[in-house]
């Protein structure tokens, strides 16, 4: 769910399947009219599985703040978990601010992404995860 307030840039990773409730939050965001910075990670086993694709490209199109980075990782778990923190190192670790993580997936790619987050200095409970096995 997503919280009631949001002060600080929303950062969304979904592996493969864990990009559907991902999706339904980011239409209640923007059916709320947000305006707020958000990021979008989403990880594919094989391009043309990239989930509502062509709906998040055009969301990023319509809604300036929102930014949509698809990952396609046809190795498997290791490599989606490999190529989502060679993205998020920079995000974290560069003395950015923080942001909302809510994380979507199985725990065999949440959990490693989650320890990423807790080695820059997030607590527990500020990362929000969703696994599904």
């Amino acid at each position: 769910m997503l919280p009631s307030s949001i002060d600080r840039e929303v950062v969304f990773i979904a592996r493969y399947t864990g990009l559907v409730p991902i999706r339904c939050m980011l239409k209640e965001l923007y059916a709320q009219r947000y305006r707020g910075p958000v990021l979008l990670i989403a990880v594919a086993p094989a391009e043309e599985e990239l989930l509502f694709h062509h709906e998040l490209l055009s969301l990023a199109v319509t809604h300036s703040s929102f930014r949509y980075l698809p990952l396609v990782a046809a190795g498997g778990e290791q490599q989606a978990v490999d190529l989502t923190l060679s993205m998020l190192r920079p995000l974290l670790f560069d003395g950015a601010e923080k942001v909302l993580p809510m994380l979507c997936g199985t725990k065999g790619f949440v959990r490693p992404v989650r320890a990423c987050f807790l080695e820059a200095g997030y607590d527990r409970k500020e990362v929000k995860t969703e696994t599904y096995d």
